[in-house]
């Protein structure tokens, strides 16, 4: 159709005029059919009914705690009480425990003033001799001379008399199975014996002139060597009748003989000595007297004797 307005042609269904924008006339036949929209269907209430009441909670829990709160508060109380009486109590213990420590190691100070002063420290070789300051001290005198130079020995160290007089006695101290480091000279006083001086051997004055003994003292010191270190032929070597009778004058210790040391050597008659010795077994300490005697291969042992 055209526009009744200035003739031109329209598009079929148009409503205005594409070159005049005249308002057309439009079959109301031919307008598209337009789609109901559908309505919600109305949906029934639902129905009230009540609820029904909560659980009762049984006697004795609260809230899942199984306790109300008046108890938990209890409870928490009775915990600190307790707490608190154990904390005083191990104070009290403690206390009593530092108090019984610093009374004990006051008796023990008290009761060690007597030993306490006595040196242990020995001089090296090539130190000064050292003088004691005081004579006869009740803290460094002993009643055998022996136990006054046993008193003075580092731990572990053996020792041997070198001189011997009524109110004298030297003594020589050094490692085992080692040279004698340290010469002890023991004095008799008043009071008892206490070792009046001390110092390197090569000082003391039996050094430069050992006594007859000394030989005889390392020639048992040799045979006992040998016979810890199960050289039996080399311990028989340094024997005569009737010892070299004794399966003892060929004897090895096959580890049993763990140390020794020589206590003291006696002058005997016709140059003869009596060196005692001290042996550690490992089933015990035994102490021997050998009989050394001289002989054209020099001194050697023809009798052994225990104590």
């Amino acid at each position: 159709m055209n526009c009744p307005n200035c003739g031109q042609p329209t598009k079929p269904r148009a409503a205005f005029c594409a070159s005049c924008g005249a308002l057309l006339d439009v079959d109301p036949s031919a307008a598209p059919a337009v789609r109901p929209v559908p309505q919600p269907v109305p949906q029934p209430a639902p129905e009230w009914r009540p609820q029904a009441p909560p659980p009762a909670v049984p006697p004795g829990s609260y809230g899942g705690y199984g306790y109300a709160p008046e108890e938990r508060r209890r409870n928490r109380t009775s915990s600190i009480a307790i707490i608190s009486v154990a904390v005083v109590v191990a104070v009290l213990g403690l206390a009593l425990i530092v108090a019984v420590l610093v009374t004990r190691n006051g008796d023990k100070a008290t009761a060690g003033v007597s030993t306490s002063l006595r040196p242990t420290t020995t001089l090296a070789p090539g130190a000064a001799v050292v003088t004691p300051t005081s004579e006869g001290s009740t803290d460094r005198s002993y009643s055998t001379p022996e136990e006054a130079v046993n008193a003075e020995l580092p731990q572990g160290w053996v020792h041997k008399m070198a001189k011997e007089a009524p109110d004298e006695v030297v003594y020589w101290g050094g490692p085992p199975n080692s040279e004698w480091v340290t010469a002890y000279t023991v004095t008799k006083t008043s009071r008892g014996w206490r070792v009046s001086r001390s110092g390197p051997v090569d000082q003391a004055p039996s050094a430069t002139s050992p006594e007859p003994g000394d030989e005889a003292a390392k020639m048992v010191a040799a045979f006992i060597t040998a016979v810890k270190e199960n050289r039996a032929d080399d311990a028989h070597a340094l024997t005569i009748d009737p010892f070299a009778q004794d399966p003892a004058s060929a004897q090895y210790s096959n580890g049993e003989l763990t140390g020794f040391r020589i206590d003291k050597t006696r002058a005997a008659d016709n140059g003869a000595f009596w060196v005692t010795a001290t042996e550690e077994w490992t089933y015990g300490t035994e102490t021997w007297r050998y009989h050394v005697v001289p002989t054209e291969a020099g001194l050697r042992i023809d009798q052994l004797t225990g104590t």
